[in-house]
């Protein structure tokens, strides 16, 4: 994704995006949990430019985004990278709309 200025002139960098969608969602005390392999992460964590996962539940068809760099930094004490697999928490509220994408 690329970013514009106020005069709508392209700026300098860019943002990754990456989707996912899911008809079973599970939520329990404010937080979605998903799980994603641990080679896509290990990717991700190593990108320079900011990386977000975007979490779309299709039976609410509502999504959620958790920015998956600065997520790791919080975490990476508590996280085991020598598994296939891994489970990312995102926040409830940390839902992806109109005004979130103007931030």
């Amino acid at each position: 994704m690329f970013t514009y200025d106020n005069q709508g002139e392209i700026e300098n960098g860019q943002v990754y995006l990456q989707l996912k969608a899911t008809k079973n969602i599970s939520i329990v005390d404010n937080t979605i949990t998903f799980s994603v392999s641990v080679k896509d992460l290990n990717l991700w964590i190593k990108e320079p430019m900011p990386v977000f996962i975007i979490l779309y539940d299709a039976n609410l068809k509502i999504a959620f985004w958790l920015y998956v760099q600065a997520y790791y930094e919080k975490r990476k004490h508590e996280m085991n990278l020598k598994q296939k697999t891994i489970t990312l928490h995102f926040a409830k509220s940390d839902i992806l709309n109109e005004d979130t994408m103007q931030i």
